[in-house]
């Protein structure tokens, strides 16, 4: 038996909430990188104590472009993500890579990351469409069109 409804009536509207699953990942590494000493850095020190910010930028074309350190490193880790193993070295280094120090530019030697953890955190929301177009039965794969105009249903 097949039965046919106004879809303009208020006699079976309902609400449909469908729910999503968000994952949050989390990468834990530890990273480091060798730094050059040169000799506009050595100048700057020998009259000061100098201190190092970890949270410095990084520059490949001599400070015309810059990234800050947490972000080259996000980004090198998300590139490499598909081929990171835990426990696993990653160089990351590039070449003409330089770190900002009390305001020199001083070369890298190395840059690498090793990816020590993953940890996921799951949030679940449920959304409510305003609209809908279409069911979908993902076990036979049948989709049923809910906007439907029948003509002549009289005869």
């Amino acid at each position: 038996m097949v039965t046919i409804e106004d879809i303009k009536s208020d006699k079976w509207t309902t609400e449909i909430q469908i729910p999503i699953v968000y994952i949050r990942k989390i990468n834990h590494y530890e990273s480091s990188f060798q730094l050059i000493v040169n000799e506009a850095l050595a100048s700057k020190n020998r009259d000061t104590d100098l201190e190092i910010s970890m949270n410095g930028l990084f520059s490949d074309d001599e400070g015309k472009t810059t990234i800050h350190n947490l972000e080259y490193l996000n980004k090198c880790i998300d590139s490499l993500e598909a081929s990171s193993v835990i426990g696993v070295k990653q160089d990351i280094y590039r070449p003409n890579l330089h770190y900002m120090i009390a305001d020199v530019w001083v070369p890298c030697g190395a840059f690498s990351f090793t990816l020590l953890s993953i940890t996921r955190k799951y949030f679940l929301k449920y959304v409510t469409p305003e609209e809908y177009s279409q069911l979908r039965d993902h076990i036979r794969n049948i989709i049923y069109p809910l906007h439907i105009t029948v003509k002549n249903a009289d005869t």
